[in-house]
């Protein structure tokens, strides 16, 4: 995992090995949220929806960290192109 992908996942869930698709992603809508980005959360709705569905609808540190650190990225690269990452500011 990058260290983006680590401080999101310690920053939310704490000490948590696994966590819901639904709470995972309504991080990522606060993380985007948080990058003044909100739009970009919105535009990637069907690829969060495919994700959780392949993830079955549960997201773990020890079998989903690639994918994890993947849908993190996506957004911190997102807000770096307005000069903001709240994962690092």
């Amino acid at each position: 995992m990058t260290q983006n992908a680590q401080v999101f996942w310690l920053t939310f869930f704490k000490s948590q090995a696994a966590i819901s698709a639904d709470d995972f992603f309504g991080a990522i809508r606060e993380l985007c949220n948080l990058n003044k980005i909100p739009q970009f959360y919105d535009q990637n709705l069907p690829a969060y929806q495919a994700a959780a569905i392949a993830c079955d609808f549960v997201f773990s540190l020890t079998d989903h960290a690639q994918e994890i650190t993947v849908l993190v990225q996506q957004v911190v690269d997102a807000g770096s192109r307005i000069g903001y990452n709240a994962l690092q500011d």
